[in-house]
């Protein structure tokens, strides 16, 4: 499980990267084209937009991934280690169940929109909608590794 996580990790780190870069290069480049050359390229912002949203969602895989969402732990520090343990998987298995259902979700709105395109691109929309699956797929097996180190683990490193 471990070794494909770290997989994962190394397509999302890449991924999310050039979809950043390539945001960003639009939006300059649109901005220019816009305001300095007076001939707005139309197909910009919904190429940006498309690259927002592909580094939004696999940006947070990478933050779900490092642990780095916001938490309040102020209370949950103060559990012995056997109750946190507890509450660990319990969240564990509430997301496993949420990531089972946005998945299966995503795959039917992802079909469900395939014929429909976007006007200028020319591109299905559904390419708004193709990174929840996959980052989901990574969530779902983060997940799963999670579970089996805290289930593996000792009670001081709980």
């Amino acid at each position: 499980m471990r070794k494909l996580n770290r997989f994962f990790d190394r397509i999302l780190y890449a991924s999310t990267a050039v979809f950043s870069i390539a945001f960003f290069i639009i939006v300059i480049i649109a901005v220019s084209s816009r305001y300095i050359i007076k001939a707005p390229i139309l197909a910009s912002i919904e190429l940006s937009r498309l690259f927002f949203v592909w580094s939004c969602f696999l940006a947070a895989a990478i933050t779900y991934r490092r642990k780095a969402h916001v938490a309040i732990t102020f209370v949950f520090n103060k559990f012995p280690p056997q109750l946190q343990k507890a509450v660990q998987l319990f969240n564990y298995s509430i997301i496993l169940i949420f990531s089972g259902i946005v998945f299966y979700y995503s795959i039917f709105v992802t079909q469900l929109l395939w014929r429909s395109e976007l006007p200028m691109l020319e591109i299905s929309q559904s390419w708004f909608y193709v990174p929840v699956p996959l980052v989901f797929i990574c969530i779902l097996s983060y997940t799963i590794e999670f579970i089996i180190n805290l289930l593996t683990s000792s009670e001081n490193e709980a």
